[in-house]
């Protein structure tokens, strides 16, 4: 029997909310669902989409973490997700957060050292990793059959005929204050961390060029 309680915690710029939704309703290990959406607009979709699985739809995040649930799968634009996921932890949920899940990098620290302290884990959404391809790259890499790898090039191409959208403009995504960043924060996150999952590498340092200066880490 499924013994998993989970909690989603978002609200009206909550990333890929019906994704979300419709796995925890076909997940065998999930036995209910708590939404907390401080504006309500993911209700109705809730209670579609997750049918008797949910239990309870609050408009406060802490209300929903009250019945401790076991997991909490925060959803949240950047700007305010550090605060939530930090609520979650200390209620002893392990968390699954939509990325970038921060503003800036040192947002996110005190939440890995919190999730460490408590031996819970804290992961961002990276699916990619689940991919056949990317599943028998990693076996090929690691078999040895390819060498040593030295090194690694990514070439993104995507679809931007959403920078032209009017309501685009004025959502999280196109806000640095709220955002942290564009393209590679977003989207090219997955790809850097598709080459260290690959490789079974850590990034140490970068190399950063933007017109004539170059900024080194």
């Amino acid at each position: 029997m499924p013994e998993l309680t989970v909690a989603v915690l978002t609200d009206s710029g909550g990333a890929h909310l019906d994704s979300y939704l419709t796995g925890l309703a076909l997940s065998d290990q999930v036995r209910s669902v708590v939404v907390a959406d401080p504006s309500g607009l993911s209700e109705v979709a809730a209670k579609k989409t997750l049918g008797a699985k949910l239990t309870h739809f609050e408009r406060d995040h802490a209300k929903g973490l009250v019945n401790q649930p076991g997991m909490a799968l925060v959803t949240l634009e950047a700007l305010h997700a550090p605060p939530v996921i930090q609520m979650a932890l200390e209620a002893n949920c392990h968390v699954l957060a939509e990325k970038p899940s921060c503003v800036k990098a040192e947002d996110f620290e005190p939440l890995v050292r919190l999730a460490d302290m408590k031996h819970r884990f804290l992961m961002l959404a990276f699916a990619n990793r689940l991919r056949g391809t990317v599943i028998a790259a990693r076996k090929l890499i690691q078999s040895g059959q390819i060498g040593q790898i030295y090194g690694c090039e990514l070439h993104i191409v995507a679809d931007q005929t959403r920078l032209k959208n009017p309501t685009y403009h004025k959502s999280w995504f196109a806000d640095r204050t709220r955002s942290g960043g564009g393209h590679l924060m977003w989207l090219g996150i997955h790809w850097i961390d598709l080459v260290m999952h690959l490789t079974d590498s850590q990034i140490v340092g970068l190399r950063a060029s933007r017109g004539s200066s170059v900024v080194n880490r």
